[in-house]
């Protein structure tokens, strides 16, 4: 089972999980994962996560999409904030699918459908697939230089962005796993990994050996104080 879809409230959730149980899908709801609140403040916020067979991934995307039409009338058109958008606005949403849930998105198909502005198909489909492959194409590591020389000048940074260059992933509309970025972006994080390790290794045991050597010298600095202050007393 992996993560078909993230809700911030249970109703939702529960609701969607059982309309895609009522479909034949075999549907589960997981809500083990908090979101990480950086304000400490205590407050933090459960998401929710519908999961499915990686291989009902398109089918359940295909009933999503019936839910959300279904439960999209002229009220919610209106007090949606798309309906504040203009239409060049509206057209970029429904030319990238990728980046905008189920829900929103055929929220700018309908609203555009209102203004007299239709889209087949066809057209839909077509914008489907070329977002998607753009949207999941490997990303690349930009201004390589600049980003190694910053990884190494804070380390243990260094070590959490590389680590996440290295084996972050992400689920495509098949819930196949991919690798976010490309092959050389992951080989560059690997040797930074190393770099960024081997250096805090440095600076750790070089602390401790400069402390290490600063006993020995006021150990020896003590010593000779008083052998030379028995000296003085035997005088």
């Amino acid at each position: 089972m992996e993560n078909f879809i993230s809700l911030y409230t249970l109703e939702e959730a529960d609701a969607i999980c059982a309309y895609l149980q009522e479909q034949g899908l075999n549907a589960r709801l997981d809500s083990s994962k908090v979101n990480f609140d950086i304000t400490f403040a205590h407050n933090q916020n459960h998401t929710y996560y519908v999961q499915l067979p990686k291989e009902a991934f398109s089918q359940g995307r295909a009933v999503l999409e019936k839910y959300y039409v279904s439960n999209i009338d002229d009220n919610a058109l209106q007090a949606h904030f798309f309906s504040e958008y203009s239409n060049q606005e509206l057209n970029e949403i429904v030319e990238q699918p990728a980046e905008w849930n189920a829900y929103d998105y055929n929220i700018a198909v309908q609203l555009l459908h209102t203004r007299g502005i239709s889209y087949s198909q066809e057209e839909l489909g077509l914008f489907y697939s070329d977002s998607q492959a753009e949207y999941y194409a490997p990303k690349r590591i930009k201004f390589k230089l600049l980003w190694t020389l910053g990884m190494l000048v804070f380390p243990m940074i260094g070590v959490i962005a590389a680590t996440v260059v290295l084996l972050d992933k992400r689920i495509d509309d098949q819930g196949q796993k991919r690798f976010t970025y490309d092959q050389q972006s992951r080989s560059m994080s690997s040797f930074v990994l190393v770099l960024c390790i081997l250096l805090i290794g440095f600076f750790f045991f070089s602390n401790m050996a400069n402390k290490l050597l600063a006993l020995v010298v006021e150990g020896y600095e003590t010593a000779y104080l008083q052998s030379l202050l028995i000296c003085c007393i035997c005088i």
